[in-house]
């Protein structure tokens, strides 16, 4: 089974997921948005000694485990929780980061190929900033664009 994580309305993903579903059928394909995955699947998670094992199991009634992925495609930049929409600012936030620990979890316990690894800043790969990438780029030794910082706070002297 071929993954494909993404977030509602991202086209790159859902042409990833037509051509995956082309070539290895529609059977061997799903796409995953992040509210699927918070709101759609009911996972369960097994430790059997050092191997972690999952089990989703989809509202349409299939079921997946991790030892049946083939690869995933991991276009989740973060995730959502929309039914902590209502709640407090606090509760909500606590959930989104519960999900995201989850998450970032599940992807870096798959034993198969993984487009895109999560990160603790990002579940689709280490998000850099533009000063982090130009700095990056300085120590591999390519041109970079300088860059500069400042305040409106005024001098010390």
């Amino acid at each position: 089974m071929f993954l494909v994580l993404a977030h509602y309305g991202d086209q790159l993903a859902r042409s990833v997921y037509d051509r995956l579903s082309e070539k290895h059928g529609a059977d061997n394909a799903r796409l995953l948005t992040s509210d699927d995955l918070a709101l759609g699947t009911r996972w369960a998670l097994r430790h059997e000694g050092q191997r972690m094992r999952t089990e989703m199991h989809f509202a349409d009634g299939a079921q997946l485990l991790s030892d049946d992925i083939t690869a995933v495609f991991n276009r989740l930049r973060f995730t959502t929780m929309p039914n902590f929409a209502e709640s407090s600012e606090e509760d909500r936030d606590y959930a989104v980061m519960e999900m995201h620990a989850f998450l970032l979890s599940w992807l870096a316990g798959l034993k198969c190929a993984v487009v895109n690894h999560a990160s603790p800043r990002s579940l689709g790969g280490d998000a850099r900033s533009r000063a982090e990438w130009l700095l990056l780029a300085a120590r591999a030794g390519l041109a970079a664009q300088a860059m500069r910082f400042a305040t409106s706070a005024p001098a010390s002297r």
